[in-house]
């Protein structure tokens, strides 16, 4: 998509669009560390977040935005928490 077409959708498309380009960077990264050998998927993709906000984990931007997390998986029990 060019820029001109991006900037005539409305912000629920814009939206939509830049949600489903993440997902589909989401995949590709996903099928990458995949095939370079990542077992443990959990703690790779908490090492991006703590590489995109200085080194801050998941839970830790959560508990810094005052965001809801439904879920939580504990990395030490291998549990999926619920609250």
């Amino acid at each position: 998509m060019e820029l001109s077409e991006y900037e005539l959708l409305t912000e629920d498309e814009k939206r939509f669009y830049r949600r489903n380009r993440t997902k589909i960077g989401n995949y590709s990264l996903q099928q990458t560390a995949k095939n370079a050998g990542v077992k443990n998927f959990d703690k790779f993709h908490n090492a991006g977040y703590k590489g995109l906000y200085n080194g801050e984990t998941a839970d830790d931007i959560f508990k810094r935005k005052e965001l809801l997390c439904l879920f939580n998986y504990d990395l030490d029990s291998h549990l999926l928490l619920q609250y």
